[in-house]
């Protein structure tokens, strides 16, 4: 009995009906729903709710065949984002699309595809010039250009953009 005297049948009643059942096709599209995934994402993540990988591997068939599922625009789309919003630079981006799972060709090929509008150079020296206060603190320029190099490769640049990139930064910084 409730405080109103009345009793809680209705609501024990309710919720003990069985949950919903939710097939791994529909599981999938509500995942898909929210952004894009990969397969090897989706597979995963279907195994961990207790999935079969057979199962799985034939709804995301079903998925790809429809359209709904592509590794090469989810690579794409993946890209260019992290480019644009993060700065990441392209060894960083490439690892994290390998780390999602997608095969090492279709990130290549992704890559290829957004570096042509990429403005690497100029991206390290933004990225810099956003740290610039971290980077005063360093007194001893050597030291200064040792960790600017350091930050920028770990952010994804290969050594020959942050070389091309560093007349730039050194004459904004005076190092």
């Amino acid at each position: 009995m409730n405080r109103k005297g009345r009793t809680e049948e209705k609501e024990n009643e309710s919720s003990e009906l069985p949950p919903p059942v939710i097939t791994i096709r529909n599981y999938m599209l509500r995942l898909l729903g929210r952004r894009d995934h990969t397969v090897a994402e989706l597979i995963r993540k279907a195994a961990r709710k207790g999935y079969t990988t057979a199962s799985c591997q034939e709804s995301v068939d079903e998925l790809t065949a429809e359209g709904l599922l592509d590794d090469a625009r989810f690579a794409i789309n993946y890209a260019e984002e992290k480019s644009r919003t993060k700065r990441w630079g392209p060894k960083k981006i490439r690892a994290g699309l390998l780390k999602k799972g997608v095969q090492p060709e279709i990130a290549n090929s992704a890559l290829r595809e957004i570096e042509d509008g990429l403005e690497l150079i100029q991206n390290c020296v933004d990225l810099v010039e956003r740290r610039r206060q971290h980077f005063y603190r360093e007194s001893d320029h050597f030291k200064r250009k040792q960790k600017i190099v350091a930050w920028l490769r770990q952010k994804g640049y290969r050594s020959d953009t942050i070389r091309k990139a560093l007349p730039q930064i050194a004459e904004m910084l005076n190092v």
